[in-house]
């Protein structure tokens, strides 16, 4: 009864007194909370229910969307409180824990009409005092980091709003130029390949043959079909130089049943001769492939468009011809079987391996070899996904097959000087086969200048998507140059003991220059006792709203005494037709995320004792110093890892 005359009281109060704010509303809002000429209010998302004004705040929640009790928590989760918070950061928390006895807010207001408070907590001026302290201790720290960060790398500016405006009309300018260039190039260009097409027609029809077959689409479709061929190679090579370190290296004598078996079942499959390993081999693919591309874009079109070859026997030319197509299917047709026959059966003797293996064993080679083969499934990902049959693509067979009826067809004519064209006359004069190689020399450079403008224009576009991208999010744009930092940075590894294990981070340049790493744990007990948890796999940007929580996660952290509460809005959600809560990170004016929002992915670790392999989220703090802060376990077998250093901290204007 006391709380509900404390209430009439607190309304009579701000009847009396227009000026008296309403207790949870923003001084946006308290327009919305007078009463009509009629003393009646209607409920502000549904303006059909119409209540006296004097039932706003009197603890009954008359509208649905409870609109009618913005100071009580009469209607508990539909509600949000407004905390004015004066001297510190003003937020929200939800109508619920209005009136619980608890002051939620920093300036009490959500217990105003509470008898008796069973918790206090730190007034707003005591909360902006600690929250000070905290700033200048964070502006230090990432002062310091980012002083370090310079010291390893050129760091780039982040440009002012005005600037990146400015950039993205010039872009947008020098794009429009560009692609107007490319537009009358492309005009010019098809108009000299009609020219050349005609006079080819007239002058030489075993030429107009052959200009009728698209030598890019063909050398695309054998280059796209030749990828597949050298990775089953690679693939091929690179499991069984795994089995054959295992197999070589392990200690038998440790009696590894699970290792000793599969060692046995591996030997006995590779000395069969269902395969010849001297005759599988990348290098050898790579360069039968040069050597096809050479013969369709060098040699037919010379024996063809100049009449001219190194061969002088012309059933030679012509069996190479269908050589050519054997070799191609035949190549593709193997490549199955390598795959299909050899490299998915010796990955059923590797998964029992690396999944089985007795951990407490610590075999440096069966460790190894279970590394290398979670690193070959990622770099071979494409390639075993599922049970696909390579196939040659149905149109480079089809100009295969037209390459072959004109060699068939032509080629001792070519060979023999006896051409000849409709009615019986010879064929085409040495000054239009000069005149026409001429015509071919001018198109081939006028098509390298189209590629060169579609190219450019491409790069314009892409440019202007990350200015755009960039001048929308700033932090976007740290992450970008950051990373470019980073991709430079050399080989490295950070180690540090954290509980009772020793982790460490290592990233470095592969031969091909891609970025590479691992991440394992040791035991500080039992230092041979080393875990892989996971291989670098790549970046993960963070969104606003994730960078924001895990900066208030650090902050809860590394300040235990501070009540990241008073951090948080509690905003209100429609979900499916459903309220739901929702956070907003608060940082006032100063204090923002000083740290990289991205993520460091590592998976494809040891597989755990009766669990899933292990992976791991390395997350990047800005500090002077390299160092592993923390490391969680938030489900089995997956890791969340707080890494500090220079490499954390976001670059500012």
């Amino acid at each position: 009864m006391r709380v509900g005359c404390l209430l009439s009281a607190l309304i009579v109060l701000s009847h009396a007194n227009a000026s008296v704010d309403v207790i949870g509303v923003p001084k946006d809002l308290q327009s919305a909370y007078k009463a009509d000429g009629k003393g009646k209010w209607r409920c502000l998302n549904d303006s059909s229910i119409e209540i006296d004004f004097s039932r706003v705040n009197d603890g009954v929640c008359d509208c649905p969307d409870g609109s009618d009790e913005p100071s009580t928590g009469a209607c508990g989760e539909l509600t949000e409180f407004y905390c004015q918070n004066e001297g510190f950061i003003p937020r929200y928390i939800s109508g619920s824990k209005v009136g619980d006895g608890i002051c939620d807010c920093c300036d009490c207001s959500d217990e105003v009409n509470t008898p008796q408070t069973s918790y206090r907590g730190r007034t707003c001026q005591e909360l902006k005092k600690q929250y000070e302290d905290i700033l200048q201790q964070e502006r230090l720290n990432y002062e310091q980091g980012l002083k370090a960060l310079s010291q390893k790398f050129e760091i780039k500016k982040i440009d002012s709003k005005e600037k990146q405006l400015k950039n993205i009309e010039d872009l947008d300018k020098q794009l429009s130029k560009t692609k107007d260039k490319l537009q009358k190039s492309k005009a010019r260009y098809e108009k000299e390949k009609q020219f050349y097409v005609e006079k080819v027609k007239l002058n030489d029809p075993i030429a107009f043959e052959l200009q009728k077959i698209d030598m890019n689409e063909l050398t695309a479709d054998l280059n796209s079909t030749f990828a597949t061929v050298i990775q089953a190679a690679s693939a091929f090579q690179d499991i069984t130089k795994i089995l054959d370190d295992l197999s070589i290296g392990y200690t038998r004598s440790l009696n590894d049943k699970v290792v000793n078996e599969n060692v046995k079942k591996y030997d006995a499959m590779i000395n069969s001769k269902e395969f010849d390993r001297a005759t599988i081999s990348s290098k050898v693919e790579t360069e039968l492939h040069e050597q096809l591309l050479d013969y369709f874009v060098k040699e037919i079109p010379r024996l063809v468009y100049d009449k001219k070859s190194d061969e002088t026997n012309p059933e030679y030319v012509i069996r190479k011809a269908g050589f050519v197509k054997a070799l191609v299917s035949g190549k593709t047709s193997y490549s199955n079987e390598i795959v299909n026959k050899g490299v998915r059966k010796f990955i059923k003797i590797m998964d029992t391996v690396a999944s089985n293996y007795n951990v407490n064993f610590q075999d440096r080679k069966v460790i190894e070899a279970a590394a290398a083969y979670h690193d070959f499934l990622g770099k071979y990902e494409n390639l075993l996904n599922g049970n696909t049959k390579f196939t040659v693509p149905d149109k480079l067979i089809e100009n295969i097959d037209t390459i072959i009826k004109i060699v068939e067809t032509h080629a001792k004519d070519i060979l023999s000087g006896n051409l000849h064209i409709e009615g019986g006359e010879s064929g085409p004069s040495e000054s239009s086969l000069e005149e026409l190689k001429q015509l071919r020399k001018q198109l081939k450079s006028h098509e390298k200048q189209l590629h060169s403008l579609e190219e450019k224009v491409k790069g314009l576009e892409l440019e202007k998507q990350q200015s755009v991208l960039a001048r929308e999010n700033a932090t976007l744009l740290a992450f970008q140059n950051i990373l470019e930092q980073l991709n430079a940075h050399k080989s490295g590894c950070v180690s540090s003991k954290v509980n009772e294990y020793s982790y460490e981070i290592c990233i470095e340049r592969d031969l091909n220059g891609e970025l590479t790493g691992m991440l394992t744990q040791r035991s500080l007990n039992d230092p041979m006792r080393v875990v892989r948890i996971g291989s670098f796999t790549g970046f993960n940007t963070l969104n606003e709203h994730e960078s924001q929580a895990k900066h208030q996660s650090h902050l809860s952290a590394k300040y235990p005494d501070l009540d990241v509460r008073h951090l948080r809005n509690e905003r209100l959600k429609m979900v499916n037709g459903s309220i739901e809560d929702e956070f907003e990170y608060l940082y006032g004016d100063e204090l923002d995320n000083m740290d990289l929002p991205i993520m460091l992915g590592f998976t494809r670790g040891e597989k755990c004792w009766n669990g899933p392999s292990r992976a791991a989220e390395v997350s990047l703090r800005c500090a002077p110093e390299f160092n592993i802060e923390a490391v969680t376990e938030p489900t089995k077998c997956y890791y969340n890892i707080v890494l500090a250093g220079p490499l954390g901290c976001v670059p500012r204007t």
